[in-house]
């Protein structure tokens, strides 16, 4: 992946939750925490351990980014969804017995750790670190890197049954063309949808809204910015840099019936999909939401884009922040 601000190459380190296996002796001091024997650091490799804050992204995707360093942008993920389906397998056809899914406090934050423990065909002992979190506050489960539980993509609402998209997510690689929203009619999907489309800062770039159901039992909607240079021949977009997201926030309702209500957050794709709730054609559906843009200039060319293109889409600005309505077709 090339980080198209700085031009710098991603390299992905896949840091595996792997099972701690308990045998023999080891068993009866698994209540004891073992010494751990530390091995003295090199600079450089003291240095790759500290963690930097960019100043666009929110607290809990910045513990996931690494030191970017002279024009190398290094980031630790989970494992990825094929990796984590072939460990699954491999788990199963192993046995899984006596198996206990419990919650342990993670170290400096308010969040818990699922953790399975269980035993396998032969009586081996693991207790597994899922790399999965649970914000008990707010009700959320989510993945441990921004990635989605599990690398999925994306993360879960309890309280309102509601799944959104994390930031790091796998589906970025794809970009975005008009292509998707004419093949997503022949897999389920009803929605409709419109997109605003502007010049700025050296960039063509694409704001797309959505809302609707996404199969038999969902429902809900989408922001989405996608950017791509001007000399592109085929309008097909990328994900909007890390870089480029802004706070968004978005509200999907039937009536008094709210299916997804989010507040805001720094993303490049604000998402939430309900599961259940009324069924109604996207029409009659509202999406309400917020964004602030990056300065005074981005803001007038986004609101003129909403004019002369999206004219159904109704918007109030107050500073930065453009409110919007989005009712009917």
């Amino acid at each position: 992946e090339k980080n198209s601000v700085n031009g710098c190459t991603v390299t992905v380190k896949k840091v595996s939750s792997k099972p701690v296996k308990i045998t023999g002796k080891a068993q009866s001091k698994t209540q004891a925490k073992a010494p751990v024997k530390e091995v003295a650091k090199s600079k450089e490799e003291a240095k790759k351990d500290t963690f930097r804050v960019l100043e666009t992204v929110d607290g809990k995707t910045a513990t996931a980014l690494l030191t970017l360093e002279k024009g190398r942008c290094e980031y630790a993920p989970g494992v990825s969804v094929i990796d984590t389906i072939i460990e699954g397998i491999r788990v199963l056809f192993g046995g899984m017995k006596k198996t206990i899914v419990y919650l342990m406090p993670v170290p400096d934050t308010p969040n818990l750790e699922f953790i399975v423990n269980y035993y396998d065909n032969v009586g081996n002992h693991f207790v597994v670190p899922s790399g999965v979190y649970y914000d008990k506050e707010n009700s959320l489960i989510f993945g441990k890197y921004d990635t989605g539980i599990y690398d999925s993509g994306f993360d879960f609402d309890v309280k309102n049954i509601v799944f959104f998209a994390a930031r790091r997510v796998w589906q970025r690689a794809f970009g975005f063309c008009d292509l998707y929203d004419q093949v997503a009619q022949y897999i389920t999907f009803d929605y409709v949808t419109k997109q605003v489309t502007f010049f700025y800062d050296g960039k063509d770039w694409k704001f797309q809204f959505w809302k609707g159901r996404y199969n038999a039992f969902i429902r809900g909607g989408e922001i989405g910015i996608y950017t791509k240079p001007p000399g592109r021949g085929v309008e097909f977009y990328d994900c909007a840099d890390y870089s480029l997201m802004i706070p968004m926030s978005l509200k999907v309702s039937y009536g008094d019936y709210v299916y997804v209500d989010r507040s805001l957050e720094t993303h490049w794709w604000m998402t939430g999909f309900k599961i259940g709730g009324p069924v109604v054609t996207p029409e009659k559906m509202t999406l309400e939401g917020a964004l602030v843009l990056k300065n005074r200039e981005m803001l007038e060319l986004f609101t003129a884009a909403l004019d002369e293109q999206a004219p159904e889409i109704q918007y109030m600005v107050d500073d930065l922040k453009v409110s919007i309505i989005w009712q009917g077709e």
